[in-house]
């Protein structure tokens, strides 16, 4: 595990030299942002044009706000939009120039009367393709306020748009076996500290801290521009590369002094559903079942790329929103909990270990086992004959010698038997690698 003080001292360097780019789905940013994702593995860059279209998904131009002017027509009162935050142009928003009512003026403004001080981040035009040809501003509501009486407001918009790529990142970690888990965190929303660059922070971290260490599964980090990005990239693969995917983790807003809260899977039986719940029980992190959300219903996110037909590869959240300044300019360095991002990174790992634990197995024999022919046995109260299986504890793995071979026929994995039974996953995994010693069973991946 890295120290407390190191994890912060990494952290904090990576959010200054990551914050300050204009993220959005392409740019020509990304030749820069992966000289420093490299520091931290071997993160291959899949490029896609702009224009490149995919079931109804158009990937825009590179798009940089120049500048943006309000003005009242019958007064000095005037407003530079990008004085405080380059937030202040809608994304993807056109150029444009005219003279309006504060009526029609407020029809294209983004502000947030209940923090009146933001600029809220307006993304609305890179999933609604027909809102791409309508300019937008995003103003504090204080600011706003101020032009009310203004009969007419002149406004002049310029932005540059230029075709581009969009880039995926992915860094695949090596384990003992070819089945894999992603690890996913999206990096297309601007001048956004907390969502979403905490989670491309931890992917960063946790890769190398997985390099580092020895896993059985293989563990894939996928750093993309939200839905556009998965969407493109795992259209490019192979059914091969797919079918080795188990799951999916997503790493959203965790940097903030709100607690994590977890999204399950659409079916919410997998084995990342099942790791959580497990150690919800454990009560080792903190994690409360009280924070298990069904899927879709706390939080919308690429899960929808990765559950999606034909792939359905069950995908879960991590998540700490909400939080007060959630796509808003006050979503920044000067807001970013620290603390807070070493505490998911930490319990992510007590997950991952957990998740790494599991297996399905297939058997190798037929009928009873001598157990005791292969010091396999889990001793049973045997009153007048010693003290034996006498403790909760003891009867409880003398219940599963007896369960574990139809429990592993029938498909459960360990994870499931060590839930039935809330008994250790660790000394579950190390019980059925003694079979598998024996020639008993053979494990395999979930």
């Amino acid at each position: 595990m890295i120290d407390k003080v190191s994890f912060i001292h990494e952290a904090q360097t990576l959010l200054n030299n990551l914050f300050h780019f204009n993220y959005g789905v392409a740019g020509s940013y990304n030749s820069f942002i992966h000289k420093i994702y490299s520091q931290y593995g071997l993160y291959t860059r899949h490029t896609f044009d702009s224009g490149s279209k995919l079931n109804g998904w158009i990937i825009p131009n590179e798009w940089n706000p120049i500048n943006a002017f309000i003005k009242c027509s019958d007064s000095d009162l005037s407003y530079d939009c990008l004085s405080i935050s380059p937030l202040g142009v809608a994304y993807l928003s056109p150029s444009f120039s005219s003279r309006l009512t504060i009526d029609e003026l407020k029809k294209n403004i983004c502000t947030r009367i209940d923090i009146p001080n933001a600029i809220p981040y307006d993304w609305t035009r890179l999933y609604r393709n027909t809102k791409r040809d309508s300019w937008g501003l995003s103003i504090p509501y204080s600011v706003l306020s101020k032009f009310e009486k203004c009969k007419f407001v002149d406004i002049n918009i310029k932005v540059k748009s230029k075709p581009s790529s969009m880039s995926v990142f992915d860094c695949l970690v090596p384990g003992h076996t070819n089945s894999e888990f992603i690890i996913n965190a999206h990096n297309c929303h601007p001048y956004q500290a907390n969502d979403d660059l905490s989670g491309v922070i931890i992917c960063l971290l946790l890769s190398k801290y997985l390099h580092e260490n020895s896993f059985y599964y293989s563990f894939r980090f996928v750093i993309a521009p939200e839905l556009f990005g998965p969407l493109f990239w795992i259209n490019s693969l192979s059914k091969e590369d797919i079918s080795k995917m188990k799951g999916a983790i997503l790493l959203k807003s965790v940097a903030n002094d709100s607690s994590i809260k977890f999204q399950k899977s659409f079916d919410g039986n997998s084995s990342l559903d099942l790791g959580f719940e497990y150690l919800c029980k454990s009560k080792a992190n903190n994690f409360s079942s009280d924070e298990i959300y069904e899927y879709r219903t706390y939080y919308g996110n690429d899960e929808i790329v990765m559950e999606s037909p034909p792939y359905n590869i069950p995908t879960v959240t991590f998540t700490k929103y909400p939080f007060d300044s959630y796509h808003t300019h006050l979503d920044n360095i000067e807001s970013f909990d620290f603390e807070s991002l070493y505490h998911t990174f930490e319990s992510l790992i007590s997950y991952i270990t957990v998740i790494d634990q599991n297996r399905k197995a297939r058997l190798s024999h037929s009928g009873v086992v001598c157990l005791s022919s292969y010091n396999l046995y889990k001793h049973a109260h045997a009153p007048g004959i010693d003290n034996l299986g006498t403790t909760d504890n003891e009867k409880v793995w003398n219940v599963i010698m007896n369960k574990m071979p139809r429990h592993l026929e029938s498909g459960l994995s360990l994870l499931e038997i060590a839930s039935i039974y809330d008994v250790n996953i660790s000394e579950l995994l190390s019980y059925a690698k003694q079979w598998e010693a024996n020639s008993l069973l053979e494990l395999l991946s979930i």
